[in-house]
């Protein structure tokens, strides 16, 4: 079905605003955009000698075009997705105008100016909900790892970043949405038909994996109900280290977060404590400890 000029005016409310009734009227009459209502920032071109009217709005009427395409957009995940991928209902737009995204989703924030700057339109994954912003240094990192497809290990040694910054950086940007990430795949092995939306989600799948991990005997008290009092010796550094990368590699076959209960004995009495837990830090764990006060 052909937009009318209602619909016209829908797909363009800001622009519509911007330019008055008077105006509006006079650039859409005789044109054909009820049919052809992608060419409405062509239309808009023509009169950038126009003093009525803003030069920002033919790129305006880009993305306020491009978000009425987004709504439009079905969002579809395979189900055997098996790898970190961008949202395929996302579009990157460059501009020469600055904060036009604020424009269509937030007039009353900074205002436009001249300069280079990139918009991101996509629909989130979990509401369906349509999203805009500028493209934040953050959000162009990780378009570029997934889509050249660069080891996270790689972008850190390249910034002399630890790799959960490079970790942090991927989960903020499936947060928002920008990127999508596969189902974990620790998951109960049961028939999950019946089941609820929320026990699919937070019952049936676990977004994580712990370590209990005992890395000392030594202790500084003499508990009576102490269940092991054996003399074993302690990890050494290098085989925590590859306990470690065990343990990255072990989470990421199964697309969860790793986190770490540190135990012991009393494991701040380890002799290498300090290197271990930053180690640990370094490859995006959650820590805790279990030690004594």
């Amino acid at each position: 079905m052909n937009p009318t000029t209602m619909d016209i005016e829908g797909i363009y409310p800001r622009c519509r605003m911007l330019l008055g009734a008077d105006m509006w009227q006079q650039i859409i009459a005789g044109r054909d955009l009820d049919r052809r209502p992608e060419t409405f920032s062509e239309v808009i071109g023509s009169y950038e000698q126009d003093a009525h009217i803003p030069e920002f709005l033919p790129e305006l009427a880009r993305l306020e075009w491009s978000v009425s395409q987004a709504k439009e957009r079905s969002l579809t995940i395979p189900a055997a997705q098996e790898a970190v991928t961008i949202n395929p209902t996302l579009v990157l737009h460059e501009l020469q105008w600055k904060n036009l995204a604020n424009e269509v989703g937030s007039p009353s924030a900074g205002k436009p100016e001249p300069g280079k700057e990139y918009i991101l339109i996509w629909k989130h994954p979990e509401d369906g909900e349509v999203q805009i912003k500028a493209a934040s240094p953050e959000d162009l990192l990780i378009l570029k790892m997934i889509s050249e497809n660069i080891d996270r290990k790689a972008v850190a040694q390249t910034g002399a970043i630890p790799t959960s910054a490079v970790d942090a950086v991927v989960d903020r940007a499936i947060e928002k949405g920008i990127i999508i990430a596969p189902p974990s795949l620790i998951r109960r092995d049961i028939d999950s038909n019946g089941a609820s939306p929320f026990a699919k989600k937070n019952v049936l799948v676990s977004p994580s994996f712990t370590l209990q991990w005992h890395i000392t005997q030594v202790c500084d008290l003499h508990c009576k109900h102490c269940y092991d009092r054996g003399d074993r010796s302690a990890l050494t550094l290098e085989q925590a280290l590859k306990i470690l990368d065990d343990l990255d590699t072990f989470c990421r076959e199964r697309r969860v977060h790793g986190q770490i209960s540190f135990t012991g004995g009393n494991p701040l009495l380890h002799p290498e404590f300090l290197s271990i837990y930053q180690a640990a830090a370094d490859r995006g764990f959650t820590l805790l400890v279990l030690g004594n006060p």
